[in-house]
């Protein structure tokens, strides 16, 4: 598991249980929601990077909410399996997680969080998988609707999308997400990140083509200057009356 910098920190405000999105964010700074199933992608954000190289420091916010928690419906030994995973779109991490293995076959849930970044204390160290939901004391009750919170701080150098995940691989019936929303202010749209990208591939393209016209203009000079000229060819009748 690649482990980056992802400082925890609680979050302090207090969300209805039941409608959990910020009318205040524009749509690429959060998503929202309910999942079902026990690998369910919750949804992403994407998040500029810093200048020159340098890291920049951006804050997600998590509110999980979950109906009837220490019931039949939803035991506390169920909700305890529960984590919310990171990944981000290099090639070794979200991308992979649906390859087929060398065996031909889906990798199961344990091999898909073994994709995941790791959670890191800011210090860098005591890095663990993910975000284990009922770890958090910061938590809300409205009636039969238990909301968890969490913020943590994504370090990025780069422009990059995360994806988050919920992830339960060892319980034997599915997930009991009620709603969810998952919010950074920090956030810009995926288009802007993507355009970026694609102007330096088109600027790559571009470069290596005049390349190529150089290199193939350059090989047919140095052909016609080293090329032995024909001998002329003489008319034998001519010759022959001489």
């Amino acid at each position: 598991m690649k482990s980056f910098l992802l400082a925890l920190a609680l979050h302090a405000s207090v969300v209805a249980g039941a409608d959990l999105c910020d009318s205040s964010l524009q749509d690429y700074q959060q998503v929202c929601g309910e999942a079902t199933g026990n690998f369910q992608l919750l949804g992403s954000l994407c998040f500029p990077g810093g200048d020159n190289g340098e890291k920049q420091q951006s804050s997600v916010t998590f509110a999980l909410s979950f109906a009837d928690v220490d019931s039949t419906i939803l035991p506390l030994a169920t909700l305890n399996q529960y984590y919310v995973l990171f990944y981000d779109d290099q090639s070794d991490s979200f991308p992979a997680v649906n390859r087929i293995t060398s065996d031909g076959n889906f990798q199961n849930c344990s091999e898909r969080e073994s994709l995941s970044k790791g959670i890191c204390s800011s210090s860098g160290t005591d890095c663990v998988y993910g975000w284990h939901v009922v770890s958090t004391l910061n938590k809300t009750t409205y009636g039969s609707v238990t909301t968890y919170y969490k913020t943590i701080t994504i370090s990025e150098a780069w422009a990059r999308e995360w994806f988050f995940v919920l992830s339960a691989c060892d319980i034997s019936t599915s997930i009991q997400l009620h709603s969810y929303s998952i919010s950074s202010d920090a956030a810009v749209d995926c288009s802007d990140i993507y355009s970026y990208s694609d102007g330096g591939y088109i600027a790559a393209v571009v470069i290596l083509v005049i390349v190529l016209v150089v290199l193939a203009a350059t090989s047919f000079i140095f052909y016609k200057r080293t090329k032995i000229p024909e001998l002329l060819s003489m008319d034998d009748t001519g010759y022959n009356e001489l």
